[in-house]
Formats: C-alpha cells, sequence, structure tokens
C-alpha cells in the first residue's frame, strides 16, 4: 500500500516536472529578424556562392591543364562552401581522393566523376 502511494506521488510529481518544463520552452525568445537582416544575409551568401566558385576554379586550374591531382583535394578542402555547393564539394574530395589512390579504377571511376560534375556545373572549367 506504501509502495503504491510512493508511486503514485512519484508519477504526479514527474508528470508536473515535466508539464512545467514544457511551458518553460516555449517561452524562450527568439530573435526577430528584420528585412535589413534577411537581405543582408541573402547578399552574405551570395557573395560566398561567388567567392567559392571563383577559388574552387582556381584550385582545379591546374587539373584541367595538366591532370595533375597533387594538392587538389587540400585546396578544395580549405575552401569554405556554401549549402548550395555542399554535393559539388563533397564528390570533388572524394574524386580527388580516388585519383590520389593511384589504384586504375578508382582513378577512371575518379575521372567519370569529374567530368559529370564539369557536365553538371559549366562554370567548373571555366579556366580550361
Amino acid at each position: 500500500m506504501l509502495a503504491k502511494k510512493f508511486f503514485n506521488f512519484t508519477t504526479l510529481a514527474l508528470l508536473i516536472f515535466l508539464l512545467a518544463g514544457c511551458g518553460i520552452s516555449k517561452k524562450t525568445n527568439q530573435p526577430v529578424i528584420n528585412n535589413n537582416q534577411a537581405q543582408t544575409g541573402a547578399e552574405l551568401n551570395l557573395e560566398l556562392e561567388a567567392s567559392y566558385q571563383k577559388d574552387l576554379v582556381a584550385a582545379l586550374q591546374p587539373y584541367w591543364t595538366s591532370h595533375r591531382a597533387d594538392d587538389i583535394k587540400t585546396k578544395i578542402l580549405d575552401l569554405r562552401a556554401p549549402a548550395k555547393f555542399l554535393d559539388l564539394h563533397l564528390n570533388l574530395v572524394l574524386a580527388f581522393e580516388q585519383l590520389e589512390s593511384g589504384d586504375q579504377a578508382k582513378v577512371a571511376i575518379a575521372v567519370e566523376r569529374i567530368d559529370e560534375l564539369k557536365t553538371q556545373y559549366p562554370w567548373l572549367a571555366v579556366g580550361q
């Protein structure tokens, strides 16, 4: 009987604690973003995208001119990729990782992947 009362009391206390916690979490203040801040964020994202494209083309230049993969993966990893180009960024890093492996089967797959990316993103080959 005493154990049943203790269980009921514990259950009630836990329920009150959980409900109070939910009420507190709903009251957290969210920062209000005005139109100027939203526009500034969009402008910064466009600048990041343009900068990324320019820097990536420069990083890939040695590959286009001499098909050398030396340090290109490191140069790509040093770039800050915007969300729009995360898939491209990852695929390039993986492709150059395969090129560096020296395994002919992996190299062939990497060259094919890079050619596909060049087709998807024609600006990659601007300096070619």
